[in-house]
C-alpha cells in the first residue's frame, strides 16, 4: 500500500475537548492503554502493519515502543510527545481516540469507531498543529492512503496532498 504526504502550515486553533473527554500527553507509562486501544478498535490500520499482523498484544506494544525508540535523542521528541493526544472518555476512563506524534508528523491517529464523528480527530490534529506553531514549527505533516474519509478530514483542515509516495 503506498502512502501519500499532506502537508499544512502549523497555526494556533482554537481546540475545544467538553468535558466528556479527558486529554494527555504521550508518555512512555501509557504503553499498554494504547496498545490495548489498537487492539481493540476492529479497524485495519493495525492489522495492515507487516510487523502487527498477528494483532497479539506484543506487536501492539512494539509498535508504540518502536515509535518511542526512533524519537529517542531526537531533538524534536518532546515536540511529538507534546504534539500526541491520547482521548479518554471521562465518565469510562476509557481510551478512545489516539494521535501519536513523532516530531512535528503524524506517526499513528485513530478513533475508536464507537466514538466516530464527534470532532475527535478533528481536535486532535488541531491539537498537534497547535502545540507546533507554539514551538516554532512552520510545517506539519503525515503521511496517509488516499482513503475518502481521510481525505476530507484532512483537506478540511487544509492539509494539502503533495507528490511524495513511500
Amino acid at each position: 500500500m503506498a502512502f501519500r504526504k499532506v502537508i499544512r502550515k502549523s497555526e494556533e486553533l482554537q481546540v475545544d475537548w467538553g468535558d466528556r473527554f479527558t486529554v494527555l500527553p504521550w508518555t512512555e507509562d501509557k504503553t499498554e492503554d494504547i496498545a490495548q486501544f489498537m487492539l481493540g478498535t476492529g479497524t485495519q490500520s493495525f492489522a495492515e502493519l507487516e510487523e502487527c499482523a498477528d494483532g497479539t498484544p506484543a506487536s501492539a506494544r512494539h509498535y508504540v515502543t518502536r515509535a518511542r525508540k526512533y524519537m529517542k535523542g531526537k531533538p524534536d521528541a518532546d515536540l511529538g510527545y507534546a504534539a500526541s493526544s491520547l482521548v479518554y472518555h471521562t465518565a469510562t476512563s476509557k481510551l478512545v481516540a489516539v494521535c501519536l506524534c513523532c516530531g512535528p508528523s503524524v506517526y499513528f491517529v485513530e478513533v475508536h469507531p464507537d466514538f466516530q464523528r464527534r470532532g475527535l480527530a478533528t481536535n486532535m490534529l488541531k491539537h498537534a498543529l497547535t502545540v507546533c506553531a507554539q514551538h516554532g514549527v512552520k510545517e506539519f505533516h503525515l503521511w496517509r492512503c488516499d482513503d475518502a474519509t481521510e481525505a476530507k478530514l484532512y483537506e478540511k483542515l487544509g492539509f494539502q496532498w503533495t507528490d511524495e509516495t513511500e
